[in-house]
């Protein structure tokens, strides 16, 4: 039985790096942002889940598949507050200094109407990025899960492999 692979790209991998590259955004967005609640929840994740991948056993995998879905489901509680959050500030004013550029490319004068267009143009962008970071959780979700698969039948199988 072949490795498992998501669109011609071996799943391992794949998983490897988005983990990698998780980890490594998530610690500067903590080391950014004096809230980072979520983005500590999201580093222990993707350490789960290299740590599932580097191991490639069933139970550690299983865990990874546990904690991907854990992470799946905080993906989507930040998208259901954030973008709401944000676009009320910015359509209130509140956050002038933050939205300043985004009105210097996309509104020519600078009057109340135009918090309404930063805001919405917040929401917006923010909505798009978090339909992404979610789509990118299942992915990995899918990936874990084949891994997961392929692990349990090569167990029953007796196939000792060491993966390095």
């Amino acid at each position: 039985m072949d490795e498992p692979k998501i669109c011609c790209i071996p799943a391992r991998p794949l998983i490897f790096v988005l983990a990698i590259i998780g980890v490594g955004f998530d610690i500067c967005a903590i080391l950014s942002s004096k809230i980072g609640l979520f983005q500590l929840v999201f580093v222990v994740i993707d350490a789960l889940l290299l740590y599932g991948v580097i191991r490639m056993d069933e139970p550690s995998l299983n865990v990874a598949r546990v904690a991907v879905s854990i992470n799946i489901f905080f993906a989507a509680l930040q998208a259901l507050i954030f973008p709401v959050l944000l676009s009320s500030l910015a359509a209130s004013g509140t956050l002038d200094r933050t939205t300043l550029r985004f009105k210097q490319l996309f509104v020519s004068e600078f009057n109340e109407g135009s918090h309404f267009w930063s805001g919405l143009l917040v929401g917006y962008l923010l909505e798009i990025i978090f339909a992404i970071f979610i789509g990118i959780q299942v992915l990995k979700f899918v990936a874990v899960h084949r891994l997961w698969e392929y692990a349990k039948t090569i167990h029953v199988a007796g196939q000792i492999r060491v993966i390095v």
